[in-house]
């Protein structure tokens, strides 16, 4: 079942844009000025200028929960029947958790 975090009512000629981690809205009459909010955003040195926390891949997405300078969090969600390539990296370490009841085993 999907969550309803997010509504509006009676709202009439606006732009909204929702991710993850920011909302954007403004009426239909600025849409130029939504360079000016990416601006700003890039001027904070934020990423939600430039990347979505959401990322598709051809065996399901990944959801970017927290990041820093060495570290990655990120919730996978695989599709049913699709498999992940298990990788090895020599200059970082991976850890990957199961941690939804409805996963199967992880096989490598």
């Amino acid at each position: 079942m999907a969550s309803l975090d997010r509504f509006g009512l009676g709202l009439t000629d606006i732009i909204a844009v929702a991710s993850g981690d920011a909302v954007f809205l403004a009426h239909k009459s600025r849409a130029q000025d939504v360079k000016q909010a990416v601006d700003i955003l890039r001027q904070k040195n934020l990423a939600q200028a430039d990347q979505f926390t959401l990322d598709h891949r051809p065996w399901g997405s990944f959801d970017r929960l927290a990041s820093g300078e060495r570290f990655q969090v990120k919730q996978i969600h695989v599709k049913p029947g699709a498999k992940l390539s298990l990788q090895s990296h020599h200059r970082r370490s991976e850890r990957l958790d199961r941690c939804c009841r409805y996963s199967p085993s992880l096989r490598g």
